[in-house]
């Protein structure tokens, strides 16, 4: 109903997934299931990830371990197909499918200390468990990749400045801190404009 026909659907998602820049997507039903000309890498996967996350509606549906519909004759609980949503508070979703074709497969997401985020994908695993297991692997490794720096302190001083027309000099100090969480091997280097 969105476009017209199911045809012109997948034609819509393949033109959006170009608009994305997902380079080895393509769509051949908008249902996901085996089909010639259906396929995605994981690359592509995080990168759609990373776009619909930014989505609060959306960030906030996938990390719900479950919902209850109201629509039809009586409530319904629908429960998360991402059991690691449930389990670890830190795991914050995001989609689980199996088809013959890719095997067991999870987009996982994170949050971590300082408002960091991470995104996994798993293709191609065996069974659920081998999938969780190897998400929450990259996951935990994703986020101890991560730390947080002091980069201002308001109780300490930045550098002095000469007073135009004064024989002494002015302590420069941060309004307030700032912390920022920075990946292993960043450097964040300061400088003071006087």
């Amino acid at each position: 109903g969105v476009s017209g026909s199911r045809e012109a659907f997948v034609d819509d998602m393949n033109a959006r997934a170009a608009e994305l820049g997902l380079e080895h997507t393509s769509y051949a039903n908008p249902i996901g299931l085996d089909e010639a000309g259906n396929h995605s890498s994981a690359r592509d996967l995080a990168a759609l990830t990373r776009v619909l996350l930014r989505r609060p509606r959306f960030a906030r549906i996938v990390d719900m371990p479950e919902a209850q519909l109201e629509s039809g004759a009586r409530p319904r609980v629908v429960e998360n197909r991402n059991d690691l949503v449930a389990s670890y508070p830190w795991v914050s979703g995001v989609k689980t499918g199996y088809t013959a074709g890719a095997g067991n497969v999870l987009v996982g997401a994170a949050k971590g200390p300082g408002g960091v985020r991470v995104i996994s994908v798993v293709l191609g695993e065996p069974t659920e468990a081998a999938r969780d297991q190897d998400t929450l692997a990259l996951l935990r490794w994703g986020l101890a990749r991560f730390h947080r720096v002091r980069v201002l302190d308001p109780r300490r001083m930045l550098a002095q400045a000469d007073i135009k027309y004064r024989d002494s000099t002015a302590r420069l100090v941060a309004r307030r801190g700032a912390v920022l969480t920075i990946r292993d091997g960043e450097h964040i280097r300061r400088r003071v404009y006087a």
